[in-house]
């Protein structure tokens, strides 16, 4: 599994507070039909990946119907495969491990997409946190929202891959769930470690485990 040369790179100059790409999925030597010609050939492009996405998203809204944008995009991200099929780094058009941003969440898995676990929906009000325009401090702490899609009575492990020099603490550490759709939420601490390195942005990940489920969340923290 490499990522393509053309696939579009982050991080978002306008918006560097999202993870950007999202996802990956693929998009090179694809059967598609051309609207020139009207004839079917193998083609290559970000055009190539998206019908594939979208299609990933109309299957998860037939399954799920009552779901939101926000719910259906959730579970595309946090089952996306980190790793390939042989259990090593995605690589990049080098043959080097890929990093976040160019990987994002991972690649498309739909089959894990059907059944989350957990999603993490979003209302508008949500969104205001992030337009407000805060100082340089030594610690920032963010709250989410997760929803339990799945069995009535499960309960969740959070764990940390911290990114370098950077400590990172959850509150609470397990979530319990008695019901469907019922929410719950978590605090995550980032705090700068004296010992972080000479880099604009380190990586990690967070994960929300269940004996069925595996829901991961990228992390990226710009140092600089």
């Amino acid at each position: 599994m490499i990522v393509a040369s053309f696939s579009s790179r982050g991080p978002s100059i306008p918006t560097p507070g999202f993870l950007k790409p999202d996802i990956l999925c693929p998009g090179v030597n694809i059967l598609a039909a051309s609207h020139t010609s009207m004839e079917w050939k193998i083609d290559s492009g970000t055009s190539m990946a998206c019908p594939h996405l979208s299609g990933v998203a109309a299957l998860l809204k037939s399954v799920h119907p009552n779901w939101s944008p926000a719910a259906i995009k959730s579970p595309i991200m946090t089952t996306a495969d980190d790793v390939n099929l042989a259990g090593n780094p995605i690589e990049d058009e080098r043959f080097l491990p890929a990093d976040i941003f160019a990987t994002g969440s991972g690649h498309v898995n739909p089959s894990r997409a059907k059944d989350p676990g957990l999603v993490y929906d979003i209302q508008p009000q949500d969104y205001l946190p992030f337009l407000l325009v805060c100082g340089k401090s030594t610690s920032q702490v963010y709250t989410r929202t997760v929803t339990n899609v799945g069995d009535p009575d499960s309960s969740y492990e959070v764990e940390i891959s911290p990114p370098s020099g950077v400590d990172v603490r959850v509150e609470p550490t397990t979530l319990n769930f008695s019901e469907t759709e019922q929410k719950l939420q978590y605090k995550v601490t980032f705090s700068r470690l004296t010992s972080a390195p000479d880099t604009n942005f380190v990586q990690g990940f967070l994960k929300c485990i269940s004996p069925t489920h595996s829901v991961r969340s990228p992390i990226v923290v710009r140092l600089s």
